[in-house]
């Protein structure tokens, strides 16, 4: 009887590895993927607003505070009109994903690395 429960729990412990390994690795790969895109969509949208010179209103903070308060708010929606707005959505929406995907991550991974210890004390054995 000894002999069977050993085994049990050895593809008991096989099992919730493999669990263990697809779970840290279906959290981190999207988490990847998304900072990538959000690094190459970045690049994107300040090549295209450096190609449309549309952070040239930030020289308004050289002038006077007068300049600036009555300029402002002029300036800042000039800008929002020459910024592309699909890319802004995507990188909106891809920026909440990432958040999510960081959230459930972080309430997860007490549960990961208690497994992993165990894991690792089964094997190391």
């Amino acid at each position: 009887m000894n002999k069977l429960e050993k085994k049990i729990i050895r593809r008991v412990y096989k099992i919730e590895t493999k669990r263990t390994a697809f779970q840290i690795v279906s959290r981190i790969v999207p988490g990847l993927l998304i900072i990538s895109l959000l690094w190459l969509l970045g690049s994107v949208m300040a090549q295209i607003l450096n190609e449309q010179r549309s952070f040239d209103f930030v020289n308004i903070f050289k002038e006077d505070s007068e300049v600036i308060r009555k300029y402002f708010f002029d300036s800042l929606f000039t800008f929002y009109y020459e910024t592309p707005k699909t890319l802004l959505i995507t990188i909106m929406l891809l920026s909440i994903v990432f958040i999510l995907v960081i959230l459930t991550i972080i309430k997860n991974f007490a549960i990961i690395v208690n497994k992993l210890k165990s894991i690792y004390k089964f094997y190391k054995k």
